[in-house]
Formats: C-alpha cells, sequence, structure tokens
C-alpha cells in the first residue's frame, strides 16, 4: 500500500509541474498578446478621455491625455487626430504636423483633409487648398465642412459668388450651424445680386434677437452702416453693441470709431473713459494704445505717458504701444531713453528693435547695428519672432534686414504665406531670376503636389539653364497632368524648344485657346517659338502682346536671340518657308484649373 501511495503521489506530482510548465509558457507565449491589448485598451480609454475634454473646451487636458494614449500606443489615428485638433484650438503652428501624420495613418480622411486645405489656405494660399479639396471624393464634397472650407477658398481667390453659394449649400445642409449664417450674411450685404443685400440684412435682424447669434450680427450690422456712411443706423447700432454685457473691449473701440466716423462730438470723451476704464487692465490699454496709433492720436499717447503709473508702461504688452508712439511722432530721444535700461521678459528683442531704430535716428549707426544684431539672436529659433521682427524692418524700410530674416523663415515648416509672397514679388521687380528659382524650389519641397510650385520651379529652372531636379520631366508630367493650362503648356513648350523640338512646341501652344494665347507671358513664348520655328510674320502680333509683360532679363535676352539668329539666317538666304500653325483648335472642356504664381 505504501507503494501504491507513493507512486500516486509522483503522478500528481508530475501532472502538477506538467501544468505548471504549460501555464508558464502558455503565460510567456501570450504575454506579449496580452501586453498590447492592455495597452490597446488604455489608449482607447485615453482618447475617449481626450475627446470628451476637447468637446467641454480644454484642448490642454485633451492634447495630455491624446499624448499619453500615444505612448501606450504609438500609431492610435484618434489620438493623433485630438492632438491636431487640440493644438489648433490652442493656435499651435505644430498642429499642421500632426495633420500630416494623420494622413500617413489614415490617408484621404475627410475630416483631416479639409482641416489641412484650411490650414494651406492661410499658409500656401488658395491654389494648395483647392488641391487637396479636389483629392476629396464625390460623398465628402456633399458636406457642410467640405462647403465652408470651398467658401473660404472662393473668397481668398475673390470669388464671392462661389463662396456665396458654397455658403449658401452649407447652410441648407446644417441649417442650425450659426457661422454659416453669419458668413453668408456677411458675402451678401456686399452682392451685386438685387435683393441679395436686402436679404442679409433681414436674416441680420432676426439673428440680432436671437441670444446666440445677437453679437456677431450686430458686428456685422455696424461694419455695413460705417461702410456705407449711414449715420443714425451706426450710432444705433454701436450702442447696441456695446450694452450688451458680452461685448469686448473691441466692441467699445467699434463704437470710438463710429463716433470720430461721424465726426461726433462724444468721441473725445468717450475715449478718456475707456482710457480710465482700462488702465488697470493691462491687455485692454494695450489695444487702445494700438488702436490710438492706428487713428493719428499717438501725441496723445505721448502725453499720456507722463500720467501712467511706470510699474504699468514698462511692462508688456503696454509698453509695445507706447515704443509705437514715440516712433510714430519721431521723438527719438524718447524713444531711446524708454527702451534703452529697460527689460521686456520674452519681448525684449522687439525692445531692442525700437532702440535699434532710436539710435539710426540719432546718428548712431554702428550702436543701431549692434542692438539689432542682438535682437535677431534673442528672436533666433522663434518662429514668432523672427516674423514680428521681419514685419518691423519692413516698416522701417531696413529692406536688408527684412530680407535676411524672410530668407531665414523661409527655411521653416510653416513659413508665413505674406513672407514668401513679399520676397517673390521683391525678387520679380529687380528681375532676380535665380532667387525666383530658389524660392520656387521652397514652395515645391513644401507643397510637393501642388501644380503651381512645381510650375514654377520647372519654369524657372530652364530659364536659368539648370538640370537639378529634372526640369525637362517635371513639365512634361504637369503637362499631361494639366494639359489645357496655359502657363504649364508654355513651360512644357520651352522644355521642347531647348530639346531643339521649336516647331513641335509651336504647334502645342497653338493648341490653346485663342484668349490664353493672348495673356503677355503665354504671348512671349508663342511669339519665341513661332519666330524659332520660322513664323516670324505670324509672331508679330504675340511679340506686341508680351511687351506689356515686364519680362525677367532671361525672357528677355532669349527673345533677343531668337530674333537676332531668324534675321542672320533670313540674311544668309538660309530660312525655309514653314506652314504656320494655326490657333484655331477644335472646343475643349474647361479644367477650371486656376492660375499659378508663375511670373506674377
Amino acid at each position: 500500500m505504501p507503494f501504491i501511495h507513493s507512486r500516486r503521489r509522483k503522478r500528481i506530482w508530475l501532472w502538477c509541474l506538467v501544468l505548471l510548465f504549460v501555464g508558464i509558457a502558455g503565460g510567456v507565449l501570450a504575454w506579449p498578446y496580452a501586453r498590447v491589448q492592455y495597452h490597446r485598451w488604455s489608449a482607447q480609454r485615453l482618447v475617449r478621455k481626450a475627446a470628451e475634454a476637447l468637446a467641454q473646451g480644454d484642448p490642454r487636458l485633451a492634447l495630455l491625455d491624446a499624448r499619453t494614449a500615444l505612448r501606450h500606443s504609438p500609431r492610435d489615428a484618434g489620438a493623433t487626430r485630438i492632438i491636431a485638433q487640440s493644438l489648433e484650438a490652442l493656435g499651435a503652428s505644430e498642429a499642421a504636423e500632426w495633420r500630416a501624420k494623420l494622413d500617413l495613418l489614415q490617408p484621404g480622411d475627410a475630416e483631416n483633409v479639409l482641416a489641412r486645405a484650411g490650414a494651406a489656405l492661410k499658409t500656401s494660399g488658395a491654389e494648395a487648398a483647392e488641391q487637396m479639396l479636389m483629392g476629396l471624393d464625390p460623398a465628402a464634397r456633399k458636406s457642410a465642412a467640405f462647403h465652408s472650407v470651398a467658401a473660404a477658398v472662393a473668397m481668398e481667390k475673390r470669388d464671392t459668388a462661389s463662396a456665396e453659394a458654397h455658403w449658401a449649400e452649407a447652410l441648407r445642409l446644417e441649417p442650425e450651424e450659426k457661422r454659416y449664417q453669419l458668413n453668408l450674411a456677411s458675402v451678401r450685404l456686399e452682392s451685386k445680386t438685387p435683393g441679395a443685400r436686402e436679404s442679409a440684412l433681414e436674416a441680420l435682424r432676426e439673428m440680432r434677437q436671437r441670444p446666440a447669434t445677437s453679437i456677431e450680427a450686430l458686428r456685422l450690422l455696424l461694419a455695413d452702416a460705417i461702410r456705407r456712411s449711414e449715420a443714425p443706423a451706426a450710432r444705433e447700432t454701436a450702442e447696441a453693441l456695446v450694452a450688451d454685457q458680452r461685448c469686448a473691449f473691441t466692441d467699445k473701440l467699434a463704437r470710438l470709431t463710429t463716433l470720430r466716423h461721424f465726426q461726433d462730438a462724444a468721441s473725445g470723451p468717450y475715449l478718456l473713459e475707456l482710457r480710465d476704464a482700462a488702465v488697470s487692465d493691462p491687455a485692454a490699454l494695450y489695444t487702445l494704445l494700438i488702436w490710438m496709433n492706428a487713428n493719428d492720436l499717438s501725441l496723445m499717447v505721448a502725453e499720456w505717458v507722463r500720467r501712467m503709473s511706470p510699474e504699468i508702461i514698462a511692462k508688456p504688452p503696454v509698453c509695445l504701444g507706447i515704443a509705437e508712439a514715440y516712433l510714430r511722432v519721431g521723438d527719438w530721444q524718447k524713444l531711446e531713453e524708454f527702451t534703452g535700461a529697460a527689460k521686456w521678459a520674452e519681448m525684449d528683442y522687439l525692445r531692442r528693435a525700437f532702440l535699434a531704430r532710436a539710435l539710426e535716428r540719432l546718428g548712431e549707426e554702428e550702436e543701431s547695428t549692434r542692438e539689432w544684431t542682438e535682437a535677431v539672436s534673442l528672436a533666433r529659433g522663434r518662429a514668432d519672432a523672427l516674423e514680428r521682427l521681419a514685419r518691423f524692418a519692413v516698416q522701417m524700410k531696413w529692406d536688408r534686414r527684412a530680407g535676411e530674416i524672410m530668407w531665414t523663415l523661409t527655411a521653416l515648416p510653416q513659413s508665413p504665406r505674406w513672407v514668401t509672397d513679399s520676397l517673390w514679388q521683391d525678387a520679380f521687380r529687380r528681375g532676380d531670376t535665380a532667387h525666383l528659382q530658389k524660392l520656387s524650389s521652397l514652395m515645391a519641397k513644401k507643397d510637393p503636389t501642388g501644380f503651381g510650385p512645381r510650375n514654377n520651379y520647372a519654369f524657372l529652372s530652364l530659364l536659368l539653364r539648370t538640370d537639378e531636379g529634372n526640369p525637362h520631366r517635371v513639365a512634361e508630367n504637369l503637362h499631361r497632368e494639366y494639359p489645357e493650362n496655359a502657363l504649364i503648356t508654355s513651360t512644357y513648350g520651352l522644355s521642347l524648344y531647348q530639346k531643339g523640338k521649336a516647331e513641335e512646341a509651336a504647334a502645342l501652344m497653338a493648341a490653346l485657346k485663342p484668349e490664353d494665347l493672348r495673356q503677355p507671358q503665354v504671348a512671349l513664348y508663342y511669339a519665341i517659338f513661332l519666330i524659332a520655328a520660322g513664323h516670324a510674320e505670324r509672331a508679330e502680333e504675340y511679340v506686341n502682346l508680351s511687351a506689356k509683360w515686364p519680362m525677367l532679363p532671361e525672357e528677355k535676352a532669349l527673345l533677343d536671340r531668337v530674333k537676332a539668329a531668324r534675321a542672320s539666317e533670313a540674311g544668309s538666304g538660309k530660312e525655309t518657308s514653314r506652314p504656320a500653325p494655326t490657333d484655331k483648335n477644335p472646343p475643349m472642356q474647361s479644367g477650371g484649373i486656376p492660375g499659378t504664381l508663375q511670373r506674377e
């Protein structure tokens, strides 16, 4: 019996060991899966919390939860979306980077495409935004959000009729959305369509009675009354606006603007009333000082400074408004004294910029240069600070200093659009084709799918005879994508011409619509190709049209070379008679493709 019991105990222990081993092995094998599932569950829980925080108007908490969720699940699209939305709510430039990450996780996501298009409209212009919208599928184009972004694009292109149609459709799809109601009324106030303005006024008067839209409606009604110099309506609307307890300090300034616009005697006392109300609120006081500087009241600001507490005027943002006042009235000694020994915390770079201007005007060039250099050094690495310095330099007409900072800004991921536009216009005005080509390269890298930047880059590279980036292939691909675009066609024609195919280039251009060929910048290249192909007489009309266009030096040199070469051939009797390509072409469907930046 003892022997039997001993064998039984051994068998039990053996099974226990087997089960223990199986359990351990199973745990080891299942652990990675269980760990993934746990992290996924944790991420989903945090994403839900983040979404709730965002819905309740707390983007900072939403951002914190979503970032924690990404640590659990690095490729979670929901967390990535909430981070982008939170950064947008906070006005942070990093939002664009997160939108791009979401696009990699969920290509073609309608909400993300619309958000990226809205951001592109501010940084890259209407063309880039429109390109993104064109990539949406037909179902996504039926949403109110799509029509809202499309309306904003239309407004940027100054196509108010299209903007009105898009906002009307957005409102039809979401009739309770107050943004669509207000935007539609706003565009209709300036519409030339019979009855549109009356319809807008009626809608705004109705919205004025509703708490949710009353403030915004009053603002639009006031702006319209001032624009049309309707004094009684403007005064009544301004009074109603400031009587609302929800009005902002800027609304009170709108009333002050109304009183001054109509030369009302009450404007002076009301200005003093606003000053007394704002003296204990630095943000409101700064807003008032900026308004006064913009309305030629800087002398009064300089007078007020004597009565203000030193503690108030010495700190940002109030000190900025005071320095601006001294700058506008040209009191360089006061400006130097005010900015020389002060400290403006994180805005000290602006203090040094103001000081540099004062020293320059006082004849102290070396000290001025030193202060400006220090200002740029303090701003380095901060896009917002560099942009403010660039605007300051432009205002001071410091072209070289402004240009240096703006070129620094172009290298940043989200370069301000006005910077690129300003550099482009300046380079075009100076006929600096190399700088134009450099700018077009930067824009093409930031917007690799937009046809405008790519076409500019290909055209300018061909004009400069540089093969970097294979401009011939870019030009050919663009023409294949947009065969009806006249500027793209002229770029591809230039590519063919440089390959010795002048006749083919001229025929390519001849297929364009006659009205497109009469655009001066397009006519120039049609003339060049015609002359090179031996049709000088036919080209004369287009040479005359191109005279209306401010040519770049390389363009003028190209035209002169072609003329000289053809004249030389004609003088030596080598010219042969060739049939001229016709401008007549069969009707084509309009692609609705907007113009590019090329040569603008």
